[in-house]
């Protein structure tokens, strides 16, 4: 799915909280595109922690630009796994291939990449095994509806699961209502009495996990609740200035086609006036 506002918003919480180093090493799941047009003040928000100026990284012509750019900017190693073998990106493939040894990693990334994949065991026992003791996993996964987008949704209990059998420390559990939303929503079950599915429903959770032991990944078994500490909401839009890129193009628009029906009901007028 790349690199979002909702991404950009974990992130810069965990970095402007310590949980994050100022520099560090970074491994992701997938090559990922910055999909954060409209979001240029957000980047330069973003990008005063490390003193850089990054709002030129979102840019969309003629493509968007690689996450590796990004990383790179603010002085982070940068290594990638990915069964397309583009270039900068090391071919791995997921059902089936082990982590690197010795490849350890302050930031794992897998933002929308696992539920493409039909080996999950692998998927997390190799994201397991790249975070080094006291590093940080982040997922980005879709979670309601995305019918037809991969092989699986997540489920708030399959990272309560993970939390429990693996002892990571559980840094924040957010829903995010749609995954071009910038506010994420600190998970509780009482969120299921507003959720509701629909052919355009498209929410996700985006989840932060910290290793704390050397110990091998544990394959979890449902059942075993971990506790998520309870954090407040994050939104990405005080990143922005206080302004959502899409719920600002949805007033434009709105404005414009209000503008175009005064003005056919003005013109109408006049041509009865005229007539008359």
């Amino acid at each position: 799915m790349g690199v979002g506002v909702a991404a950009l918003t974990l992130l810069d919480r965990l970095f402007r909280d310590g949980t994050l180093p100022r520099q560090g090493a970074v491994m992701e799941l997938g090559a990922q595109e910055l999909f954060l047009k409209g979001y240029e003040q957000a980047l330069d928000t973003f990008g005063e922690t490390f003193g850089v100026r990054l709002a030129g990284l979102a840019g969309h012509a003629p493509r968007p630009q690689k996450a590796r750019a990004f990383y790179e900017a603010i002085g982070w190693q940068y290594a990638c796994l990915d069964i397309d073998a583009a270039e900068g990106v090391e071919p791995f493939d997921l059902n089936h291939d082990a982590a690197p040894a010795g490849r350890q990693h302050d930031l794992v990334t897998n933002l929308g990449t696992t539920e493409h994949i039909f080996n999950q065991a692998n998927c997390f026992t190799v994201m397991h095994d790249l975070t080094r003791p006291g590093g940080v996993m982040v997922h980005g996964v879709p979670a309601l509806g995305y019918l037809e987008h991969g092989f699986f949704n997540y489920h708030p209990n399959f990272f309560h699961a993970l939390v429990a059998a693996n002892a990571y420390e559980p840094l924040g559990m957010y829903y995010c209502p749609t995954m071009s939303s910038a506010t994420l929503i600190p998970w509780s079950q009482e969120i299921l009495g507003y959720l509701a599915v629909t052919a355009k429903t498209a929410g996700g959770l985006f989840v932060a996990l910290r290793r704390t032991t050397p110990s091998p990944f544990v394959v979890p078994q449902q059942g075993r609740y971990g506790q998520f500490v309870a954090v407040p909401p994050l939104d990405g839009r005080v990143l922005n200035g206080g302004v959502d890129a899409h719920e600002q193009q949805a007033a434009d628009e709105k404005a414009r086609r209000k503008a175009e029906r005064r003005a056919a009901r003005n013109a109408e007028r006049n041509r009865e006036t005229g007539g008359g």
